[in-house]
């Protein structure tokens, strides 16, 4: 259930880092409602996958330099996991497009995690089934 709550938190935040950039476009294979509401669940379910799976173990190995810049590297590794988001969407047929690396993804990465933050916050820790 935790799971699926956080496809969903996921789902809205790039929902909003949608509305809010115009170098964050997500696409589908026809432009209705449904379908795009489907296309936020499904790059939502994207990114759930990533920062469960891939997330902890980039962010071990970077840990010395995270460290080093205080923090500021961790803006950088969500950007860089954003992207790879992007590219493995390209693998369905619902697809995240970002123009540039250097500023669309490092907004919109933080964007993403002040959502998720507020959102997780919100949401309790412990559903019960």
């Amino acid at each position: 259930m935790r799971f699926v709550i956080n496809v969903l938190v996921c789902s809205v935040a790039i929902w909003l880092t949608d509305l809010l950039f115009d170098g964050i476009v997500v696409t589908g294979t026809k432009d209705t409602t449904a379908n795009k509401l489907l296309a936020y669940l499904v790059i939502g379910a994207i990114i759930a996958l990533v920062n469960t799976f891939i997330k902890p173990f980039v962010k071990l190995i970077a840990l010395p330099f995270v460290i080093l810049t205080l923090g500021l590297l961790t803006l950088i590794i969500n950007a860089a996991l954003l992207e790879l988001v992007a590219w493995l969407s390209k693998a369905t047929p619902l697809e995240l497009h970002i123009d540039e690396f250097w500023w669309t993804a490092i907004w919109a990465a933080l964007i993403l995690t002040i959502v998720q933050m507020i959102l997780n916050a919100i949401l309790p820790d412990d559903v019960k089934a």
